[in-house]
C-alpha cells in the first residue's frame, strides 16, 4: 500500500468533479474505494468521508493538522492504523449514520 508521496508537487481534479469538496489532493485507489494518502496541505476545516469510500487506509490523513472535524458515514467499513495520526487541530469526530456494533474496523492508534 501506498505509504507516503514526497515528490508530489501538485494535483489535477478533471473539471466537474465535485465529490471531493475542497480536496483537491485526495487520492484513492477506485478499485478498492479506499482512502490511500491526502496531503496535508489541501485538507482544512470539517471534512467529510466522500460517497463510495469503503476504506481509510494506513496512515491516509497523517500530518493533517489543519483538519478540525471529521465526518465519517456509515458506509465506511475500516479505517486503518494512524489513519489520523498526528492531526494535532481535530476537535471533532462523528461517525454519521446507523452503524451496528462491530460495523466499523478500527485499526491501532487510528485517531
Amino acid at each position: 500500500m501506498l505509504q507516503s508521496l514526497t515528490a508530489l508537487s501538485s494535483i489535477a481534479v478533471e473539471a466537474g468533479h465535485t465529490n471531493y469538496g475542497s480536496v483537491a489532493g485526495l487520492l484513492t485507489n477506485a478499485l478498492e474505494n479506499t482512502i490511500v494518502f491526502v496531503p496535508a496541505a489541501f485538507v482544512t476545516g470539517d471534512f467529510t468521508i466522500p460517497s463510495g469510500i469503503q476504506y481509510i487506509g494506513e496512515r491516509a490523513f497523517e500530518n493533517c493538522s489543519g483538519i478540525t472535524s471529521i465526518t465519517i458515514p456509515n458506509f465506511v467499513k475500516s479505517i486503518g492504523a494512524s489513519a489520523f495520526r498526528n492531526c494535532s487541530g481535530m476537535k471533532n469526530i462523528t461517525f454519521a449514520g446507523d452503524r451496528k456494533q462491530n460495523d466499523l474496523d478500527i485499526g491501532d492508534y487510528a485517531f
